[in-house]
């Protein structure tokens, strides 16, 4: 994303949480919740025809970077390319 002029480290954890949140209003009838007493992050879409993985990435990353140790349910790597998954959690450790 730098390549392009997006350096994730120039937003706070509000901000970029508020951005995602308006990305799934807007394009993909959904919204981000994050669960702040348990540390979770959850990426929901009510939109079967688009894949949350882009988004769910995006914020893993985030915290990766911020050198968190992340969990994602369900697993990425798992899921099939033909399945669309309506909501992704992302615990923070």
């Amino acid at each position: 994303m730098e390549r392009y002029g997006i350096n994730l480290t120039d937003f706070t954890t509000e901000e970029l949480i508020q951005m995602v949140d308006l990305i799934l209003k807007m394009n993909y009838s959904g919204e981000l919740k994050f669960d702040r007493n348990n540390n979770i992050l959850s990426i929901h879409s009510k939109d079967k025809n688009k894949s949350l993985i882009i988004l769910t990435m995006l914020l893993s990353l985030y915290f990766i970077n911020l050198k968190y140790e992340i969990d994602i349910t369900p697993k990425i790597s798992e899921i099939s390319y033909k399945i669309t998954i309506d909501t992704f959690h992302i615990k923070i450790f």
